[in-house]
């Protein structure tokens, strides 16, 4: 459901690093074609977010260009979307033999600091 694409613990820009193909869907101007092809981009040879051979995206310039837009059509993103939004959720999975565990957690990252913010706990 939607509690898994959002948070209301940021006010921040929907951060083009995690989201989910329904959520770019959702975005103006954007195509199921841009879509899918900005995930593969993203995603990187493995085709799993998140890994060493992901692209590093510095910033929206970079995402513009990988995907042939104009300045005039990504204008219609400008403010909806970004890059290292602080807050995170964060899903662990924990197996051992027919066991199984998962916990979600939701952290703010902090400037300058090693330790995050751990805003919400849920083990499910």
């Amino acid at each position: 459901g939607w509690d898994e694409d959002f948070t209301l613990n940021s006010t921040g820009p929907i951060d083009l690093a995690w989201a989910s193909r329904d959520v770019l869907l959702a975005l103006p101007g954007m195509t199921e074609d841009l879509v899918d092809r900005f995930l593969l981009l993203r995603r990187g040879r493995d085709g799993i977010d998140g890994t060493a051979d992901d692209p590093p995206f510095k910033n929206l310039e970079d995402v513009r260009a990988a995907l042939g837009l104009s300045p005039e059509q990504f204008q219609q993103l400008a403010g909806v979307v970004g890059f290292k939004d602080p807050v995170l959720r964060i899903v662990s999975v924990g197996k051992s033999g027919e066991a199984m565990r998962i916990v979600q957690m939701v952290i703010r990252r902090a400037n300058n600091v090693n330790v995050p913010q751990l805003i919400t706990w849920k083990e499910l």
